[in-house]
């Protein structure tokens, strides 16, 4: 059994609950230990390698500039632009505060725009539960 961290860069993935101890998740710890003894036989499902954004038309790479580049003008500069071997993904750094992430998610829906938020490293809060309360 495995749970999936979104790192941004690449995912990290726990096989088991004790794994879990010390990161942001650890507060899931004694659940996901239950989920493991009442699903002995469980296996996470294997994920792609390939980054979602490696085909990319040049119409959603541009939209996600442009997503970027809005998020900038709005005062989240701390929102880089995607990188050439991701052009959708925007990484949330984790050195930015966590109500600074939930006002970005606010004020900067992402609507159709085909951008992949991406986290790189470890987080002082549940980055799922904060992308999730935006949606």
């Amino acid at each position: 059994m495995k749970t999936h961290h979104d790192t941004g860069t690449g995912n990290r993935y726990t096989k088991l609950a004790q794994a879990m101890a010390g990161t942001p998740y650890a507060s899931r710890q004694a659940d996901y230990a239950a989920c493991e003894a009442q699903n002995p036989d469980f296996a996470q499902a294997t994920f792609s390698t390939e980054p979602r954004d490696a085909n990319a038309s040049d119409e959603d790479k541009a939209a996600v500039l442009k997503y970027a580049q809005d998020a900038r003008a709005k005062g989240f500069d701390w929102i880089a632009d995607p990188s050439g071997e991701h052009p959708l993904t925007i990484v949330i750094p984790n050195t930015v505060p966590e109500e600074d992430v939930r006002r970005f998610f606010q004020e900067c829906p992402v609507n159709d725009v085909p951008v992949i938020i991406g986290w790189e490293g470890d987080y002082p809060y549940d980055t799922f539960a904060v992308q999730q309360a935006a949606h």
